[in-house]
């Protein structure tokens, strides 16, 4: 009994020395660009975002400070999982959501080794073939590079009963946009069952980590009202937050 007791104590010990030495594992992404350079990108693509609905793109400090929160959230390993866009109606929220996941799709390519060796080739007027470190930091920069599934919570609650499989895969992509948090039914039947789509999408991903950006209308303090103390308190401690407080651009 002595030796079974040495046995699982040893075992027990080196079980704590193993799990205390582990690195945790991280599942944010770093877009492989700096953050200025970030935010010089999503201004431009925000201002055509904005200008495409006839609205004048005002380049104020509000402006400013919502695109570089954006830019460093992109950019910026450190940032938290998540990122909140919140607070009053039509001040921009959905068009940076919008502008971030272009910006995404286009770095996708520009770092794709076979797009940048065809440019290369037509520029030169000549095949000149990327060398194999080429190639490797290319390739490391496109993997880092997810773009987002851009989702209305409204169309999510509706897949959760009208196309489950759809409904998973958002819930489980490696990035996603939830836009106008707030204005989902909270609960939907089918049949005598009940689902709390937005809640279990949140849930999801809070256990899992996966990175999620989220506009809402809603004040953070009612969120509870709408998904319950606990989604309310997992996203206080999951998102970095912009409360936008500007004019609404359909004034304007």
């Amino acid at each position: 009994m002595k030796d079974l007791k040495d046995i699982i104590g040893r075992a027990i010990d080196n079980y704590g020395k193993a799990a205390a030495g582990a690195a945790i594992p991280r599942k944010r992404f770093c877009f492989p660009i700096d953050s200025q350079r970030a935010a010089d990108l999503l201004k431009i693509e925000y201002k055509k975002g904005v200008e495409a609905r006839n609205r004048i793109f005002i380049d104020d400090n509000e402006t400013a400070q919502r695109v570089q929160i954006a830019a460093n959230w992109l950019t910026n390993p450190d940032c938290r999982p998540w990122l909140l866009l919140y607070g009053l109606p039509s001040t921009g929220k959905t068009i940076l959501a919008q502008a971030i996941q272009r910006i995404a799709e286009e770095l996708k390519g520009l770092f794709n080794p076979q797009i940048v060796q065809e440019q290369r080739c037509r520029a030169a007027g000549k095949y000149i073939p990327l060398n194999e470190e080429e190639k490797r930091l290319l390739s490391m920069c496109e993997a880092a590079v997810i773009v987002p599934a851009f989702k209305t919570a409204r169309d999510l609650a509706k897949m959760a009963v009208t196309s489950k499989a759809e409904f998973e895969g958002a819930k489980k992509c490696d990035f996603l946009i939830i836009d106008e948090l707030g204005e989902d039914p909270v609960s939907v039947w089918e049949w005598k069952n009940e689902y709390l789509p937005l809640t279990e999408i949140l849930d999801y991903r809070y256990r899992a980590m996966l990175p999620t950006i989220i506009t809402s209308n809603l004040a953070l303090n009612n969120i509870a009202v709408n998904y319950g103390d606990r989604i309310e308190q997992r996203m206080k401690e999951m998102c970095e937050r912009y409360h936008s407080q500007g004019d609404s651009y359909r004034d304007r």
